[in-house]
């Protein structure tokens, strides 16, 4: 445990900073979902599928509860992400080109070619537990 910790639960803010390091966390995951749709579409998903799956990753493996649970926070808001990116696409499909007035990266409209299958996501899943365990 680190000393950071240790200061944290001895003044019992330990809770209050990992609530704080939430809410910060998914305010900032929140623009990022609309620049990503805004410039790439949903080809970006891929990106937001690795980064969250090293931070629960490294979450796992982490000792230290502040440490594990922004990292968890993290991990969980990058799989968020994903979701959000295809929701926004689907429910504002004239979105890019509205703020895009030059128009230089349309965003995606064909949902099927970039969205992961049910047997991606499982053959994922199931190669983050071979890694973890």
């Amino acid at each position: 445990m680190s000393t950071l910790t240790q200061l944290l639960e001895e003044s019992h803010t330990l809770g209050l900073v990992i609530g704080l390091s939430t809410f910060i966390i998914i305010g900032l995951f929140h623009p990022v979902v609309i620049k990503c749709e805004y410039h790439f579409g949903v080809r970006c998903w891929w990106w937001f599928l690795v980064l969250g799956t090293i931070c629960l990753a490294l979450s796992i493996m982490l000792y230290d509860v502040l440490w594990s649970s922004i990292l968890g926070v993290a991990g969980f808001s990058s799989y968020w992400t994903i979701k959000a990116g295809f929701l926004v696409t689907r429910d504002a499909p004239t979105h890019g080109t509205i703020l895009n007035k030059n128009n230089i990266h349309p965003p995606s409209t064909e949902h099927s070619i970039d969205r992961p299958s049910y047997k991606q996501i499982i053959r994922i899943a199931l190669i983050f537990r071979a890694i973890v365990l």
